[in-house]
């Protein structure tokens, strides 16, 4: 699971006693009061998450033996047998936090792809943070797909990245998978809602 501490990149922008955490838990493993803390909760449609998921499982993978087929790993992913807990019971575990928390903020992965300054935007306005057209530029071109790939280049230890394609997990699932992925994700509180393009 990530578990990051990003503390060095930011003492620019922040007081020393800051700090970011990323993670992929589920909420009761995060601390148990969040009132004092800013927390952004990204949600993206599951059958997309699946198909990233599983490209960053290939990339680990030492041999080909460690190797999962596509449809088999996300059948898996519906039946709950999954690394960082299943989409469902994971974006359930934060509904009240996010209903309920006003440090809590909501946003979804298809609309930072399509429209990253506008959500970047409202992320540094929610943080309190301004930001200069100068660091809004270094944030969107930190976070530019194609350039991630660019700078990776042919180093093998960082793989490949991860799938970013917005709905592509379709037409790569197949229409039986993408319709149990839609059956789950209508289930979860309107909060969560994603899209499925």
């Amino acid at each position: 699971m990530d578990f990051h501490i990003f503390k060095k990149n930011f003492e620019s922008n922040f007081h020393n006693d800051n700090f970011v955490i990323k993670s992929h838990y589920p909420r009761w493993l995060a601390p148990k009061d969040l009132a004092a803390c800013k927390t952004l909760i990204c949600v993206r449609n599951p059958a997309d998450q699946v198909l990233s998921w599983w490209k960053m499982q290939q990339n680990w993978a030492q041999s080909d033996d460690e190797k999962m087929d596509l449809q088999d790993y996300a059948r898996m992913c519906i039946n709950g047998n999954e690394v960082y807990s299943d989409w469902l019971s994971w974006h359930e575990s934060w509904v009240h936090e996010a209903k309920n928390n006003p440090n809590a903020f909501v946003y979804f992965y298809e609309d930072i792809c399509e429209n990253p300054e506008r959500v970047i935007k409202s992320l540094a306005k929610f943080l309190e943070i301004e930001i200069s057209n100068e660091n809004m530029k270094k944030v969107l071109e930190s976070i530019d797909y194609k350039k991630s790939v660019d700078r990776r280049g042919t180093d093998s230890k960082q793989g490949k990245p991860s799938f970013k394609k917005i709905g592509g997990s379709r037409e790569a699932l197949g229409e039986e998978l993408w319709a149990r992925f839609k059956i789950i994700a209508a289930k979860i509180d309107p909060i969560f809602k994603p899209r499925f393009d």
